[in-house]
């Protein structure tokens, strides 16, 4: 088994396309093939179901692709162990927001494995002083509409999307194989919520405090995710989240107010310069434009309102 193949492999499970795989590689789409073809001997299992149209994971191919994170973890640890002591690998500090910040981490380090992350989870007010004190080289933070971008001179910033909100619901739930969702079909539901939740400036509880027939859980993320599972509460979430069994992540229309996140990154020119932004910029919308892509009447939205999803929706990004 080549780690190469595996790389293709991880590319085509993300994007569900050979020919986008093949982009995102500097490749042929044929050498991607052959390249999944070679570790699907190798392995002696069907990885993907493919026709000129489709490509889906079989049992098989979503089992290694739940075990490629670790895997791209433990090969960045060898390239490090093994790297000469007189070249240190040059560091990026990367502070995320908390939405799904191990998957962006992972994302990130796997597409920089030149570079050592060192990153952190914290709210978008603290990451933000951060970066303004010199403790961060750059940072994936969030806004609604009516707050402003915290991002003082010398601080560059570029949108990565405006982000609608999204839903995590177990597919045992009555509604669980819905592509779309209405807030009118959940506002009596059962909202699981993190313990952090319950300050008056938390975007969750801003957004519940309109429908006043939800019941608001807050609760560990384990027993959330239980509740959830077992389609008996659900939760807010990211298009960055995994739509895996037990649960799948939909987008959610119909709230009260304008509920769209502005998703953008901020860095300090004198610590992350160069073409180190725009590397990381296309990281992150790359995996944003991969898990979006799972949702076929979402990412039909997404290209209808390009503006939003600026580097997403744009031909030019396959």
């Amino acid at each position: 088994m080549q780690w190469p193949d595996l790389e293709a492999f991880a590319e085509v499970s993300e994007e569900l396309s050979f020919g986008r795989a093949a982009e995102r590689l500097h490749l042929s789409p044929s050498a991607v093939v052959r390249r999944i073809q070679r570790l699907e001997r190798d392995l002696g299992q069907r990885l993907l179901e493919r026709s000129t149209v489709h490509v889906a994971l079989t049992s098989a191919g979503s089992a290694l692709a739940a075990r490629l994170p670790t895997l791209t973890e433990q090969w960045q640890q060898v390239i490090r162990e093994v790297r000469s002591p007189s070249e240190p690998m040059p560091r990026l500090r990367l502070g995320l927001i908390e939405l799904c910040s191990r998957r962006m981490a992972e994302h990130i380090s796997s597409g920089m494995p030149e570079r050592q992350l060192d990153w952190l989870t914290d709210d978008a007010a603290e990451l933000s002083a951060m970066l303004r004190r010199g403790q961060l080289d750059m940072a994936l933070l969030a806004a609604f509409p009516s707050e402003p971008l915290d991002v003082p001179a010398p601080l560059h910033v570029a949108t990565v999307v405006h982000e609608p909100i999204w839903v995590q619901i177990g597919r045992a739930h009555p509604l669980g194989a819905a592509d779309l969702l209405e807030m009118a079909q959940l506002d009596s539901e059962r909202w699981v919520v993190s313990p952090r939740s319950q300050t008056p400036f938390d975007w969750e509880s801003r957004i519940l405090a309109n429908y006043p027939t939800a019941e608001v859980v807050p609760t560990s993320s384990t027993a959330g995710r239980q509740l959830i599972d077992a389609g008996r509460a659900v939760a807010f979430t990211s298009a960055l989240a995994h739509s895996i069994p037990p649960y799948r992540v939909v987008p959610l229309h119909g709230l009260a107010e304008s509920p769209a996140r502005h998703l953008y990154l901020a860095w300090d020119p004198a610590l992350a310069g160069g073409q180190l932004p725009d590397r990381v910029l296309g990281l992150v919308r790359g995996l944003y434009r991969s898990q979006a892509r799972r949702s076929p009447a979402y990412w039909d939205w997404i290209c209808r309102h390009p503006a939003a999803f600026p580097g997403i929706a744009d031909e030019s990004m396959g």
